[in-house]
């Protein structure tokens, strides 16, 4: 167990001192939980909005947070994974949890889960049994306990399991979305379309999904899905209209028509054609439950706050400039989407210097399907490997997959992130590049790290691609 005092790495360390996962999945547990609470009239009103997909579930959910607030409505929100520090999954007005409520919320968790092995498997011990909470589970058990503390009106639900399985479904909701849908992890189903139906079972029955801008041959097939569930489907497009006017490498200029009222020159703090795309799913999910729940706040209201939340977004690892001299910009792309995503924010931004790209990969991602956008629109190519998370892809396999794709782009290769780091800035300074770095949260995480000064292996790292996301 944890005092109050424990630090940041003491609660990482407890937590993959769980097993990482189960080897199926428990909902029971989860339902557990939610009864322990049912007497509590704040989980009873709850109405959560869950958000999955490919890419994109992190940003959207970010900046459903920003509206709830400059909205004056009280937000919780889940993430996964973290990037830095593992605080960063659970917040409460915008604010991570603080190590001393993490303590004591993990330490409330852990006792649930000897309570649950002492119910269901008696003759088990609480530190060997097969049932006692993964790290998964004391994540949703703590943010939980942290939300019934603090009594967020709105909690924001970012999946973390696709969504049939997902530990979000402790949190009521009527209210969920799919920001996009990729052939990325085989372990929800062997087509595309699986992996929708799959990622659809986020929401309840009865209640209503919203969806990204999807494949027509996708959407009518979900359609069928989810009118056999019980579940209205909405496809972003019948409440939001958008179209880019400007952008600049820090943020850019939308046209927006949302339920027939204009939101012209609507600035996000933010670049990209898929951050224009999460703002418009953000705007439809923000005005659905706003007119559910707080049906006073009326439409130039509505405007205003959303002026003043997406004029200020800043999110880590979202093509973030984090450094000036050179320019370094970290982007936590890790899939085909938004590599290819990436790749159209790089082109669009590219002014008279070139761009070299920093590359590594866990060994669940596939390398081809990314690389073959970017190598399009970067000048030089440094490949590595990221020591935290999942065996990653060796820098000589990545660096063969790239001369494949193209000869155009010389490559070099470096065992490390730090070696990577060093070479690039060395590079870069000499030739005025500008740097991107990409592949992952792993890579981004180091990366940060090893710019601030310290060591990337000092990282404590969830095991990236437990789960499928």
């Amino acid at each position: 167990m944890l005092d109050d005092e424990a630090t940041g790495a003491e609660i990482e360390a407890l937590l993959l001192a769980q097993p990482i996962r189960r080897h199926h999945p428990d909902m029971h547990v989860w339902g557990w939980l939610r009864e322990g609470l049912r007497a509590d009239p704040w989980l009873e009103q709850l109405d959560a909005i869950r958000v999955t997909g490919s890419k994109g579930k992190g940003s959207t959910c970010r900046m459903l947070d920003a509206l709830g607030s400059a909205l004056g409505i009280s937000t919780g929100r889940t993430s996964s994974p973290h990037l830095l520090q593992v605080n960063e999954r659970i917040s409460v007005e915008g604010h991570d949890i603080s190590n001393t409520e993490f303590a004591r919320a993990i330490t409330w968790a852990l006792q649930r889960s000897n309570d649950y092995v002492a119910q269901f498997d008696p003759d088990g011990s609480p530190s060997t049994s097969g049932l006692r909470f993964c790290t998964y589970d004391v994540l949703l058990a703590s943010a939980l306990r942290h939300f019934a503390n603090r009594r967020p009106e709105l909690v924001i639900s970012e999946a973390g399991k696709g969504g049939r399985f997902d530990p979000g479904w402790v949190f009521p909701s009527t209210l969920a979305a799919i920001t996009s849908v990729e052939f990325e992890h085989a372990q929800l189903g062997p087509s595309v379309y699986h992996i929708a139906y799959h990622k659809a079972d986020i929401c309840s029955p009865g209640g209503t999904l919203v969806v990204a801008p999807l494949d027509p041959s996708l959407l009518r097939a979900l359609g069928a899905y989810t009118r056999m569930r019980g579940v209205e489907l909405v496809d972003v497009r019948e409440l939001v209209r958008w179209r880019v006017e400007s952008w600049s490498t820090t943020s850019m200029t939308l046209d927006v028509e949302l339920a027939g009222h204009a939101i012209p020159e609507l600035r996000l703090g933010l670049v990209g054609e898929h951050q224009a795309n999460n703002a418009a799913l953000a705007l439809a999910l923000a005005w659905l439950w706003v007119g559910r729940h707080r049906p006073e706040i009326g439409a130039e209201t509505f405007i205003a706050a959303a002026r003043d939340a997406f004029a200020e977004l800043r999110f880590a690892g979202r093509f973030s400039l984090v450094h000036a001299e050179p320019e370094i910009y970290i982007d936590v792309a890790h899939t085909s989407e938004g590599a290819r995503a990436l790749a159209t924010t790089i082109a669009a931004s590219r002014d008279a210097s070139p761009t070299m790209l920093v590359f590594g990969l866990t060994a669940d991602r596939y390398p081809h399907a990314m690389l073959t956008p970017l190598l399009d629109v970067v000048d030089e190519l440094v490949v590595t490997r990221p020591s935290t998370g999942p065996r990653a892809h060796e820098p000589l396999q990545l660096a063969a997959i790239a001369e494949q794709i193209t000869k155009r782009v010389p490559v070099h290769c470096e065992e490390n992130v730090s070696a990577a780091l060093r070479y690039a800035l060395e590079r870069a300074r000499s030739l005025g590049l500008r740097i991107v770095v990409t592949g992952g949260h792993a890579i981004a995480a180091e990366f940060a790290h090893a710019l601030a000064g310290h060591d990337p292996d000092e990282l404590v790292r969830f095991v990236w691609g437990a789960s499928p996301s």
